[in-house]
Parts: structure tokens; C-alpha cells; sequence
């Protein structure tokens, strides 16, 4: 019981679990959201959508992560504060993992105008948001 106190209280045991547990996040997700990544209307959603209504989209969904987070998150949390953490870290990993795929997809190059790959990162980003994993 003492041994696992240690580990607890250990940065480096707690930075490992953390980023063991990113991993699995990023891996769950994008098993499941490849194909959305990979389809042309999503893509194309992203660049004609209505700012408000992708605005509107985005900050549905920050709620629902943080309830995600809280029920079955990274790790178990003990507070709204710790799922809301969680679920902006979730978020952070879902953006970067589409814009990612849609950069070697070759969906985003350097011509295109900012306003639609910050579209379509944005739209994609919301499926693609990490699965949230319990680390055991």
C-alpha cells in the first residue's frame, strides 16, 4: 500500500501515467474518426458552414466533454475543475490530431485561405475529440 502512496505522489510516475494515457486517447480516436476525416463533405462543411453555427457547435460541445471527463476521463477526477482540465487537454488533442490528418492527407495546403482550414479543423475536431480513457 506504501509503494503505491509513492508512486502517487512521484512527478515522473504521474507525467508517464498522463501521457500513456494520451496515447491510448489519440489512438481511440482516431480509430473511430478516420473515416469522417477522410470524407469530402465534411471538408466541405468546414469551408461553407456559418461561423455562428460552427461557434455554436464548438462551445455545445466543451459541456459535453467535461461530462465525459468527469464519468470516465483520463483518469479519475475529483472535481469539476480537474474534468474541466481534462476536457480542454481532450479538445487540444482532437484539434491537433485533425489538423494532423487533414495536413498529410493533403487536404490543407499552403494556399488555402485561413478561414476555411481553421473551418475545417474546427468541424473535424469535434468528432475526432479524444475518447476519454480511464488509466488504470
Amino acid at each position: 500500500m506504501e509503494a503505491v502512496e509513492n508512486q502517487s505522489r512521484d512527478p515522473a510516475a504521474h507525467v508517464s501515467r498522463l501521457l500513456i494515457g494520451l496515447a491510448r486517447a489519440v489512438a481511440g480516436a482516431l480509430l473511430f474518426s478516420i473515416p469522417m476525416l477522410m470524407t469530402m463533405e465534411m471538408w466541405f462543411l468546414g469551408f461553407y458552414m456559418e461561423r455562428e453555427r460552427l461557434l455554436i457547435l464548438l462551445l455545445l460541445n466543451l459541456p459535453l466533454l467535461v461530462c465525459l471527463s468527469h464519468r470516465i476521463g483520463f483518469g479519475r477526477t475529483a472535481t469539476w475543475r480537474e474534468s474541466a482540465r481534462d476536457a480542454v487537454i481532450a479538445y487540444g488533442m482532437g484539434v491537433a490530431a485533425s489538423a494532423l490528418i487533414l495536413l498529410l492527407l493533403g487536404v490543407i495546403k499552403f494556399g488555402v485561405p485561413p478561414r476555411e482550414w481553421v473551418g475545417m479543423i474546427a468541424l473535424q475536431a469535434v468528432p475526432v475529440r479524444s475518447l476519454p480513457i480511464i488509466d488504470a
